[in-house]
């Protein structure tokens, strides 16, 4: 690390504290915790400032927004104008000699999230502080290596970014075609030269549960290691669903959970639905790949026979997000929330073989096309976090060419 130098984080930065009250006509721009998106270094939303009520920080374009609560979820952002923000967020002002980047992928590394994350205080609410974090020692190089490395860093950052955007592309276009071939279509009546054609396939009206048996499971105490320790069998919480096809779990439960919860196998190829749940969650459906036990807030459709398939269930329902959402609104609690009886008799149109078969392979080629952009995204994630541990540490260097050397 030749050239590096040691200092204290209150060396590379300063809090800028201007405290200032929304203005009544919305003037400026209000940045919450939920407008930073984690290992982004950047801002995805704001809204104007008249949507709240108490003080908030003033940033400058340049300055750095840290979120000191909840330090473990890695939001970091570099301010490309001014603004206000949470107070929940601490705004930094980089020296003169600090690259603002450089100093933003600084507080994303390991080292630094670690030191954050020992230094909160509160137990539902961590926050560290402004006096924890400039105790930080840190070796930052030349003010040319670190602009080189941060011009690295965004490269990949952006590259992540750009694979988000087609994934949320993909999964548009596979809403859109479900849709389109899930129109029931105005059929001619009587013999016609498009018998035996896909849109000459008469359509019927059923119910979820004529097809499908839905039922949903439990979460077993987390106080009986029991019920964990050693699992094999696959358990899936709600969160699962984003994910669209589920071919693997990432927790575990035992054979006498399974025995003795209430955690009935269901099989692959069936449907799951979140039934409860924060944000975007409530309302999605999941293909399962795996045999898996599910939690309280999935319930599970698997088909009673081979005439209706769980993947036309899932590209039905993939279409029905809002419609569902709203039925659980509709339940009349503050929480929305779907239930098994609601889904058993959640209307289903039906199509013939021809219909049915055309609607699963566009399912299933938006799928795998969905798949392949997810691994990458992955892999670009992985790469990023690792690069700037890496460039951070000083651990691989650049120099002021922009050759990298190990």
């Amino acid at each position: 690390m030749s050239g590096w130098v040691e200092s204290s984080f209150a060396s590379l930065c300063r809090p800028r504290r201007e405290i200032v009250a929304p203005s009544k006509d919305g003037a400026n721009r209000y940045v919450g915790l939920e407008g930073i998106e984690p290992l982004r270094l950047s801002i995805r939303s704001w809204a104007p400032d008249d949507t709240v009520r108490s003080s908030k920080f003033r940033f400058r374009k340049g300055d750095l927004l840290f979120a000191k609560l909840r330090p473990y979820q890695r939001k970091a952002a570099v301010a490309e104008w001014d603004g206000v923000c949470s107070t929940d967020i601490l705004v930094l002002e980089p020296l003169p000699t600090v690259d603002p980047y450089f100093l933003g992928f600084l507080t994303l590394s390991t080292a630094f999230i670690d030191h954050a994350i020992a230094t909160t205080e509160g137990v539902n609410l961590p926050r560290t502080s402004w006096p924890s974090l400039a105790r930080f020692k840190a070796s930052c190089p030349s003010p040319k290596e670190q602009e080189v490395i941060a011009d690295v860093l965004l490269s990949l950052r952006d590259a992540t970014a750009t694979q988000d955007q087609l994934i949320c592309a993909l999964r548009e276009l596979k809403t859109r075609t479900s849709e389109t071939l899930l129109q029931i279509p105005d059929l001619p009546t009587g013999n016609s030269d498009k018998e035996g054609s896909v849109d000459s396939e008469d359509w019927t009206m059923a119910n979820v549960g004529d097809f499908f048996k839905v039922g949903n499971g439990s979460t077993p105490a987390r106080t009986k290691p029991e019920y964990w320790v050693g699992g094999e069998i696959p358990w899936l919480n709600s969160g699962k669903v984003h994910e669209g096809t589920i071919t693997q779990a990432d927790q575990f439960v035992t054979d006498l959970a399974q025995r003795e919860c209430h955690l009935p196998l269901v099989p692959s190829g069936s449907v799951v639905v979140a039934i409860t749940g924060q944000g975007k969650t409530l309302g999605n459906a999941a293909l399962l790949r795996l045999d898996a036990t599910v939690n309280q807030h999935l319930a599970y459709m698997t088909p009673r026979g081979e005439e209706v398939s769980g993947e036309y269930l899932a590209a039905y329902l993939g279409t029905r997000y809002e419609d569902l959402r709203r039925r659980a609104s509709a339940g009349g609690t503050t929480k929305g929330a779907l239930t098994c009886s609601l889904l058993e008799k959640y209307p289903l149109p039906i199509c013939g073989p021809i219909r049915r078969r055309v609607i699963t392979d566009a399912a299933a080629a938006g799928n795998a096309a969905l798949e392949a952009s997810r691994s990458k995204a992955a892999n670009l994630g992985h790469l990023l976090a690792s690069a700037l541990d890496l460039f951070i540490t000083g651990k691989l260097s650049a120099l002021p060419s922009g050759e990298l050397k190990a």
